[in-house]
């Protein structure tokens, strides 16, 4: 006897989620049979798999079906094989096929040779797929009967109650299913059912939600024989009534398709909130058939309400005691929980899934401002998700007609961050969790806002060589964050957060030019000196040509920020936010640009300023000076003095060949401080 591989994962789903059938895609590990065409897996054989599952068990036992044509054997399920689920891993590369069909030869079965290759229970019908045994459950896959337009020629034969297709193609030309019994029940959710004849047919209880119902031309959807003293019979509810062309057989297109004509007892059919084609017999019921009491008897009950499309218009259906619209009170009697539910309150809800994909992985390890790897969710069997838990700059896209939540981006903030995807506008609800850890990397930031418009220098997300800065209000976007890198000699490169784009003044000496961006540079157009000028406030000025780093006044989102020439105006005024401190605090006066990280802990002064003739540099906890170094506003180094004389914590410097403005640079064993220093 076989050994079932129970995964224990798949167990408690079951348990835990309190599913009535399996949904969602899934892989071999999770089954507990294997059916493999190539030999990969336990069985070449469905049915030897059936077989193998063990007589009237009470647990579920999942056949695993791999992707191929499974077309040389007439599938049964036993009644005493209960409780399977046929498992596919693909809805339309996993096929049961087989062409039995009725005939008046031999044994009333063809073609005769296949016919007498099965046994009289399997032989019954011509279905490919006979279920007898209860419970059974069926997804992602393909079941059909390929014989054609030649008679009778079942696709399943149903037998047995709490029967279950989810997201399945079944496929014939006439009596594609067959609901045997009166009584049981079965329940179809996303399928497609295609046929022409009587294609949906018995006096079984089945319910066909959002299903696809899709019809040559000539024919019959359904033919019920419901009994009297059974409440229901065929269900069908947000379905899509389609019409095929190119039928197998000749005259059938082109012609209406009816909604049904009367088999026997008294048959009970309903259409709800159905999208229904123009190509539907506007009669519905054309035929009595061989029913001569079916337009005059009100036991049948066949019935209609808030559909839509082309066919949907009852006006001039037919004249039958039977045919009418439900009423609003009615309706409700007709939903899945009411309808399947029996002496045993059965409702086969659809569970809500949630399911990852893509190359990134849901529990991550990046860096403050990199990108993590994309991936996504998908979902069934909800309206949408939320999602909760994500560091600011992890972005989502959640798109609820393809039922996907993409996630992208990257981090804005620190930390370690548990997030979770959920479902709502279920029946049930599913989630699922991971987690993104973001590593500070110690860089920081900083915002440049304008002292006139208070709009910040933003990047744009611009990744061309010459695109232009812009300006935004009230951000918090990567595209607003810069870093400040020392290129030395008192200059330094912006360098944009979101892109990696540099900041650059192109060389242009023109007022009002505007500034720009360059990928990897290192010329002297993308550096620039900050000039404490006002308080908090600095001037930005390019090395190259002089040229200040001005908002021009503008205060539209998106704005270009420019250039212009030996202005003290607000508009050339900026402050330096830091974004990734601990702390709200400005850049202090100390601009110690060469180690941003450490503001605000240490301090660097410098007596008188505006200067006479000398100029006392206190250096406080800055450090020991090792050098002294003096820049003339374009960069230009005009002095240097290494291992500057120090009497208590002041260094003392002559400064009268200097010009009415440069700047100094104090070098020490912790840093580089650089500060803009003005002659009185």
């Amino acid at each position: 006897m076989m050994i079932l591989k129970k995964s224990m994962k798949f167990v408690i789903a079951f348990i835990c989620m309190g599913l009535f059938f399996y949904s969602g895609h899934t892989v071999a590990q999770d089954a507990d049979i294997v059916v493999a065409k190539d030999g990969s897996g336990d069985f070449t054989s469905i049915q030897a798999a059936i077989n193998a599952v063990p007589a009237n068990s009470s647990a579920r036992t999942v056949i695993f079906i791999k992707a191929g044509l499974y077309n040389t054997e007439k599938l049964l399920i036993p009644s005493d094989r209960k409780n399977v689920t046929l498992l596919g891993e693909s809805r339309t590369e996993t096929i049961i096929s087989y062409h039995i069909y009725d005939c008046n030869q031999g044994d009333g079965k063809c073609p005769v040779n296949d016919a007498s290759l099965w046994s009289a229970e399997i032989i019954r019908t011509s279905a490919t797929l006979t279920i007898k045994g209860d419970g059974f459950k069926a997804e992602n896959l393909t079941v059909q009967n390929t014989a054609g337009p030649v008679g009778q020629a079942q696709a399943l034969t149903i037998q047995s109650d709490k029967v279950v297709f989810v997201n399945c193609d079944l496929k014939g030309y006439q009596d594609t299913i067959y609901f045997w019994n009166v009584g049981k029940r079965a329940y179809f959710n996303g399928c497609l059912i295609v046929g022409r004849t009587d294609y949906i047919y018995g006096g079984g209880v089945a319910f066909f939600e959002a299903c696809e119902i899709r019809s040559w031309g000539g024919g019959w959807i359904t033919a019920p024989s419901t009994a009297e003293s059974q409440k229901y019979g065929f269900v069908f509810y947000k379905c899509n009534v389609t019409y095929a062309d190119n039928s197998p057989r000749d005259g059938d297109d082109g012609n209406k398709i009816a909604l049904g004509r009367p088999w026997h007892n008294y048959p009970k059919v309903t259409w709800l909130y159905c999208d229904m084609t123009s190509m539907i017999n506007p009669v519905g019921w054309p035929t009595i058939w061989n029913m001569d009491y079916a337009a005059s008897s009100d036991k049948l009950e066949l019935y209609e309400y808030k559909n839509t499309g082309g066919g949907a218009d009852m006006s001039s259906r037919a004249n039958w005691a039977g045919i009418r619209a439900l009423t609003d009170a009615e309706a409700p009697l007709y939903e899945r929980a009411v309808v399947l539910a029996g002496s045993d309150n059965w409702n086969p809800a659809p569970a809500a899934t949630i399911r990852k994909h893509g190359a990134g992985s849901s529990i991550q390890t990046v860096d403050l401002g990199s990108a993590i790897e994309g991936f996504y969710y998908s979902w069934t069997n909800a309206t949408s998700v939320t999602v909760s838990g994500l560091p600011s700059g992890i972005n989502t896209s959640i798109n609820n007609t393809a039922q996907t939540v993409t996630f992208s981006g990257a981090p804005t903030q620190a930390g370690v961050f548990s997030y979770t995807v959920s479902t709502i506008g279920g029946l049930t609800t599913a989630s699922l969790s991971g987690q993104i850890t973001v590593n500070n990397t110690g860089v920081t930031y900083y915002q440049l806002k304008n002292r006139s418009t208070g709009l910040l220098l933003d990047g744009m997300g611009r990744t061309g060589n010459g695109d232009a800065c812009g300006q935004y209000a009230n951000t918090t976007h990567v595209n607003a964050h810069w870093e400040l890198v020392d290129v030395g000699s008192g200059y330094y490169q912006f360098v944009n957060r979101g892109t990696g784009m540099i900041l650059d003044g192109m060389g242009s000496t023109t007022n009002g030019a505007v500034c720009s961006q360059w990928a990897n540079t290192t010329h002297r157009n993308s550096h620039w000196s900050l000039q404490q000028y006002d308080g908090d406030y600095y001037r930005v000025q390019n090395r190259s040509t002089g040229m200040f780093l001005d908002g021009y006044g503008q205060s539209a989102n998106g704005a270009d920020c420019r250039l212009y020439a030996n202005t003290g105006h607000i508009n050339a005024q900026w402050v330096l936010v830091p974004v990734n401190s601990t702390s709200n605090a400005r850049m202090d006066n100390a601009n110690r640009l060469a180690s941003p990280e450490k503001m605000n802990k240490t301090s660097l002064l410098v007596y008188p300023n505006p200067f006479d003739d000398k100029l006392a540099i206190k250096t406080g906890e800055v450090g020991k000076p090792l050098r002294i170094e003096v820049y003339d506003m374009q960069g230009k180094l005009v002095k240097s003095i290494d291992n500057p004389e120090i009497s208590g914590q002041f260094a003392s410097i002559d400064i009268t060949e200097y010009g009415k403005q440069f700047l100094l640079k104090v070098v020490t064993d912790i840093g580089s401080f650089t500060r803009t220093i003005v002659k009185k």
